[in-house]
């Protein structure tokens, strides 16, 4: 069975398929470009109050197949 690949991990691929600078990816996403960096630099998501704003992310990357 294949390991389910971290958010970190699933959005930079999103990210470098689209071919967006992470400032791209950010605006596309609607987040703060510090926001973003930080999501990309984090090992595995964790489960807190800002998983309501990660959510619509992870939908958006669900849809593009990531």
């Amino acid at each position: 069975m294949m390991k389910k690949s971290s958010f970190a991990s699933r959005l930079v691929a999103w990210r470098q398929a689209k071919g967006l600078s992470q400032s791209g990816a950010a605006a596309e996403l609607g987040v703060n470009l510090r926001t973003l960096q930080s999501w990309e630099m984090t090992a595995e998501s964790r489960r807190s109050p800002l998983l309501k704003t990660v959510e619509p992310v992870l939908a958006r990357l669900a849809k593009d197949g990531f």
